[in-house]
């Protein structure tokens, strides 16, 4: 079984996949999530990769993790995959819901393939403080 070389990692709001041609629409790409006070909730995320050089049977998971605890925040799993040849790159999409973030940071992606380590993507976390409303004349 040959180790899959990693191409892309994109995180968004959402993917939509075209039932007929299977192509996937990515919405709303982002790399940073800003909010004004801690812990937070972030409602959905969609994991786009794209992987070549593949061919056979593969486990794969995405893992968000804290890059300052190493505390897993979730992890999405695809069923077992079978890739029957290397001469063409494979999409893959997952969806994360619901993920709390106890405190602004740096955060990652990470993509295991077969228990190991294929790549990461980085996630800024940040807290911003909402700007001030101008008091309405009296």
């Amino acid at each position: 079984m040959r180790r899959p070389t990693l191409k892309s990692m994109l995180v968004c709001d959402q993917i939509i996949e075209d039932v007929v041609t299977r192509k996937k629409t990515l919405v709303g790409l982002f790399e940073r999530i800003a909010a004004p006070e801690f812990p937070t909730m972030h409602g959905a995320m969609g994991v786009f990769f794209q992987i070549s050089d593949a061919e056979g049977n593969y486990d794969f998971d995405v893992e968000l993790a804290s890059l300052e605890t190493n505390e897993t925040l979730g992890v999405a799993k695809l069923p077992p995959t079978k890739i029957p040849s290397a001469a063409h790159t494979s999409n893959f999409a997952l969806m994360f819901s619901g993920v709390k973030f106890e405190r602004p940071g740096m955060h990652e992606f990470r993509l295991w393939c077969n228990g190991q380590v294929l790549g990461q993507h980085i996630l800024h976390v940040v807290q911003f403080t909402p700007p001030a409303h101008p008091q309405a004349p009296s």
